[in-house]
């Protein structure tokens, strides 16, 4: 029986004991490479969930930015419309449109809620100067789309005006 421990043992020391001290850093290295793995991921699918979230706010901001845009440059066309009535040839000089879109920006920016002239929803649309320039593309956006339904409107007008007339 002395015999069988003292070759239980021998095995035990010579063998087991190598064995395991080889296989448990090797076990331990694949742990931490899957530890690695799960912590890559999740901190991607968190800047991930985190970008959607900015994006999402941002295209918000945009389509609010847009609306008042809408609604100045709606405001803007009438008092517009009344200049040209009143000008002898019926249109608007360089100063009349200038100051028409100054005080269209400028209501704009009265439209506008104030967290989004400062602070981190302003940094977030890139700054004073890039929300200025998305004012102004916005405004001849809207001045270019209510041109054009003004001209489908007068068309429409004519044509019935004209049908009235055949008859």
């Amino acid at each position: 029986m002395e015999s069988f421990q003292s070759v239980l043992d021998l095995i035990i020391n010579s063998l087991l004991i190598p064995v395991i001290v080889i296989v448990i850093p090797i076990i331990l290295m694949k742990a931490q490479g899957y530890a690695k793995r799960i912590t890559t991921s999740t901190t991607e699918k968190n800047e991930k969930e985190s970008l959607e979230s900015v994006v999402s706010v941002t295209s918000q901001l945009l389509e609010q930015v847009e609306m008042i845009v809408s609604a100045a440059i709606a405001s803007n066309m009438d008092l517009a419309n009344e200049m040209k009535e009143a000008a002898s040839d019926g249109k608007l000089t360089d100063e009349e449109i200038e100051s028409l879109h100054a005080s269209g920006k400028s209501l704009v920016y009265r439209m506008l809620p104030g967290n989004l002239t400062k602070g981190a929803l302003l940094t977030l649309l890139g700054g004073r100067e890039h929300l200025d320039a998305m004012i102004d593309s916005f405004m001849k956006l809207e001045l270019i789309k209510l041109k054009a339904e003004m001209s489908r409107f007068n068309d429409t007008v004519k044509s019935i005006t004209d049908s009235d007339d055949d008859d």
